[in-house]
């Protein structure tokens, strides 16, 4: 019998005439000795012969850092092959550009401000960072991010004068300009005045400001609760900015129909230990601004510990009471005389060489004298209105902390 498979391809019938079968299969044996020597051939010359022809290379883009610092790689010589993007070479500088800051060390508390008593348990929810925090990428001088690759802009005076003309622009010029490292001093203290009028406008006032990507309105449903609104709309801050934003006095001041204006980002902060001030930011990376500049207090013999904290859970307190763990004096809420003010902020230290560091904070005070000094036990004091703001802005799980020299 047979089969389908082996029916021949040319179409000539099993019944053709026996000369004709034998002249196809000579014909056919032919070829195959044809093909078999030239085989044979092509092996022996490409085993026996060297190939002596240029390898293709890939060229790269030469001006693409390989990810070690100041390296750039050379261009290929002599490639014919199209120039295509270096991605590993592109990841490797976007991770380089991204590492925390091989700066920060950690303090030993040796007088570390015991937490209120009241202050919740320990934790951050597993990893050391969460996704996307700012931190987490801090360049190596983490104040400079902002200006990280962006061309020289305009001077402080010129960023000045753009305040009530170009709030946007100045708000990103100021931004720029502090975290340049070039200020100090008066000029310093200047552009941090300038920074907080120019927010008075972009994020304290009610009004959204067209190009304001850090912001967005919303109109007032019947039911609705500043703290339903915060949590539906996903704002990543204390229901009590809102009140801040909005010009109220208290939540009944929430009406139906009416529009109110939403943050809609995470804020984080940075305390330099140099300056003396903790740096308020919205979003993160090269594209965050600067919402806030506020004179601090630091620890007494530089026992502030320094590296990326976040909100320790169920530690922002309102009017805490307070023991002091060298005397032992308690303070009640409300005690005028309570040196942690009336908020509190617990830290707690996300990097292995602050993970075990405890007990501090940022706080308020009643010794205004302390601010630009170091008279606490570790803590960071700021005075009102720089501690309500940080209070509402700094959030769990959103928000990360760098204290840096």
């Amino acid at each position: 019998m047979t089969l389908q498979s082996q029916l021949p391809r040319t179409g000539i019938r099993l019944d053709a005439r026996p000369a004709r079968r034998r002249g196809g299969i000579m014909i056919l044996a032919g070829t195959l000795m044809i093909g078999t020597a030239g085989a044979g051939a092509a092996w022996w010359w490409t085993t026996r012969v060297p190939d002596t022809g240029p390898i293709p290379v890939i060229a790269f883009d030469a001006t693409v850092n390989d990810g070690a610092a100041g390296v750039t790689p050379a261009a290929p010589a002599k490639s014919t092959a199209a120039p295509v993007p270096a991605p590993a070479a592109t990841a490797a500088a976007a991770a380089t550009a991204s590492a925390p800051d091989a700066r920060i060390a950690s303090v030993e508390p040796a007088r570390a401000e015991v937490q209120p008593a009241s202050t919740g348990a320990a934790g951050v929810n597993g990893s050391a960072f969460p996704a996307g925090n700012a931190a987490a990428g801090a360049a190596a001088d983490p104040m400079a991010t902002a200006a990280a690759g962006a061309p020289a802009g305009i001077s402080l005076a010129e960023a000045c004068t753009l305040v009530t003309r170009e709030p946007l622009r100045a708000r990103a010029e100021l931004t720029r300009l502090i975290g340049s490292g070039t200020l100090s001093g008066d000029s310093l203290a200047k552009a941090c005045a300038a920074i907080n009028a120019v927010n008075d406008t972009l994020l304290w006032s009610s009004t959204v400001t067209p190009g304001d990507l850090l912001c967005t309105p919303y109109t007032v449903k019947k039911g609705d609760t500043l703290s339903q609104v915060a949590k539906r709309n996903d704002v990543q801050a204390d229901w009590r900015v809102l009140m801040r934003i909005n010009g109220m006095r208290n939540e009944r001041d929430l009406r139906v129909g009416k529009t109110i204006k939403l943050p809609v980002t995470a804020f984080h902060a940075e305390v330099s230990k140099r300056d003396y001030r903790i740096y308020l930011f919205a979003g993160e990376g090269p594209n965050r601004v600067m919402v806030g500049a506020y004179d601090v207090g630091l620890g007494e013999f530089d026992s502030t510990p320094t590296g990326v904290f976040m909100v320790r859970p169920r530690s922002k307190l309102i009017n805490p009471e307070w023991r002091n763990p060298r005397t032992g004096e308690f303070f009640q809420p409300d005690d005028p005389k309570n040196p942690i003010g009336e908020r509190w902020i617990g830290l707690v230290g996300v990097e292995q060489a602050n993970s075990g560091i405890k007990g501090y904070g940022i706080h308020g005070t009643v010794d205004p004298a302390s601010i630009g000094q170091q008279h606490s036990m570790g803590c960071v004091r700021i005075l009102p209105p720089g501690l309500d703001i940080t209070y509402e802005l700094l959030t769990e799980p959103n928000s990360t902390i760098l204290i840096r020299q």
